[in-house]
């Protein structure tokens, strides 16, 4: 079962997210999701969440408004750079390299 954390922002569009998340969620676990839900509380909320929790899912989705894409779209790449890291050192430990890989992890 894939894990995705689903961000939404409660306050944008007249939070009518209500409407249809029973039904979201049935489906996305249909789907074979465990899908765990996180509701922003500020402005830059959803790209701190993603940032913080992450990594520890297979997909990040962000429900809402107000710069919330712009934040999931950062927060890709972000994620997808620390991931490369972490790989990167993986590797570079693997071929008894601990100097590079210590670089790797500092940067990620």
């Amino acid at each position: 079962m894939k894990k995705l954390l689903l961000i939404i922002n409660p306050m944008a569009g007249k939070s009518m997210y209500k409407d249809g998340l029973g039904d979201a969620l049935a489906i996305l676990a249909a789907g074979g999701y465990e899908t765990t839900v996180r509701f922003t509380e500020a402005t830059g909320h959803a790209c701190q969440l993603a940032r913080e929790l992450g990594e520890l899912y297979d997909v990040v989705a962000c429900i809402g408004g107000d710069g919330t894409l712009s934040d999931d779209a950062a927060m890709k790449v972000l994620v997808k750079m620390v991931k490369q890291r972490k790989e990167s050192a993986r590797i570079y430990q693997e071929q008894n390299r601990p100097e590079l890989a210590e670089g790797e992890l500092a940067e990620a």
